[in-house]
């Protein structure tokens, strides 16, 4: 089954965020799906790279992976100006009625509270009236349904439900929020000066990495193409937690994720806090005695022209376990087995192990 999947920049690689499109099957047969779409500027280049480089006006499948201002905007710009087949999201505020009633309503009684579900929901709530207005149908992504030819794997509906929901309604001035407000503060003020070197056999993955409960919502989406031999592992921003249980459903599966995935978008940029040691080890294998002269494994990761995102640490953990990683740094970046690709596409340059690297305390 040939496929390809593409990944976009977002406002021209000036921002961080993720756009990716990916098709598969026969050109007869092919199927589309969208998994986010960064600002509303990238929406508007995806809907240019579908038509010309896909010659249709169909999305089969258009994926919300989590609410963030930097991957929503786009999709409503796909959802207004092209054909969508179903529209896949997470509508908290169908389990939680203080989210409910204030988009409802437009009510809200705790101080802060109205901010934060703004900021967090808008955009997600204006993509639902949306489809309703478009008569496009919606579904809601949660372990063990089917979106095309991908499984999901992550949320479970009683996790989402029961457990994170209640923190996704959080203000930003809670507890929850300020102490990772401080640990932020904390990374910055020590991005100057602190500096580690980094060997081969020892590996920098600090143990305390957390996110926030909107990342760890992430729809994360598994799928065997390439004639059920090419595991393809789409994560969002999700965090140790979720990946961990991404990988738990996969062995209830009888499935190993160190054996099946041959391609993983890395989570939030190729962020620290989002991997550990050994949830690596569970999803990609153990670190390797050394480099490898050939990788079959590839990451891909989504990152803005300058930053501070891929961390070194983490380029050099997948490294270690044989995996060949690009990094999109503001480019269209595309990863194919046996789709027909323009002429003009060159290979993509490749990350190399770095020897010092930022050291960062989460």
């Amino acid at each position: 089954m040939p496929f390809e999947i593409d990944f976009l920049p977002v406002d021209n690689g000036e921002v961080p965020g993720d756009a990716v499109v990916l098709r598969y099957g026969s050109s007869a047969q092919q199927k589309i799906i969208v998994y986010d779409a960064g600002t509303e500027t990238t929406g508007d280049a995806l809907v240019k790279h579908i038509r010309q480089f896909f010659n249709i006006n169909h999305i089969d499948h258009l994926v919300s992976s989590h609410p963030d201002p930097h991957n929503t905007p786009g999709l409503i710009n796909l959802l207004q100006q092209m054909d969508v087949g179903t529209l896949w999201m997470h509508r908290p505020w169908l389990y939680d009625s203080v989210i409910r009633d204030y988009f409802e309503l437009g009510i809200c009684a705790q101080p802060g509270l109205a901010e934060t579900l703004e900021f967090k929901f808008r955009l997600n709530y204006e993509l639902e009236q949306l489809a309703h207005e478009k008569q496009v149908p919606i579904k809601e992504p949660f372990r063990g349904q089917w979106i095309g030819n991908f499984h999901v794997l992550s949320p479970a509906k009683d996790w989402y439900v029961h457990e994170l929901i209640d923190q996704l309604s959080l203000p930003v001035a809670s507890p929850n929020h300020l102490t990772r407000f401080l640990r932020c503060l904390r990374r910055t003020a020590k991005r100057a000066v602190a500096w580690v070197a980094e060997h081969w056999d020892h590996e920098y993955l600090p143990e305390s990495g957390q996110t926030s409960a909107e990342n760890e919502s992430s729809v994360v989406l598994y799928g065997n193409l390439e004639d059920y031999h090419y595991g393809l592992l789409l994560t969002g921003h999700a965090g140790v937690e979720a990946l961990h249980r991404a990988a738990d459903y996969l062995e209830q599966l009888n499935m190993s994720a160190e054996k099946r995935i041959q391609f993983i978008q890395m989570p939030h940029y190729g962020a620290l806090e989002h991997v550990s040691t050994p949830l690596l080890n569970r999803l990609l294998g153990t670190p390797l005695a050394h480099e490898p002269e050939q990788k079959h494994k590839v990451a891909f990761i989504s990152s803005a022209k300058s930053g501070r995102y891929p961390h070194a640490s983490v380029v050099n953990a997948l490294l270690r376990r044989g995996v060949k990683v690009v990094s999109t740094e503001g480019k269209t970046k595309r990863h194919q087995k046996n789709a027909v690709i323009p002429t003009n596409w060159q290979v993509s340059p490749v990350l190399t192990f770095s020897e010092r690297v930022e050291k960062t305390e989460l």
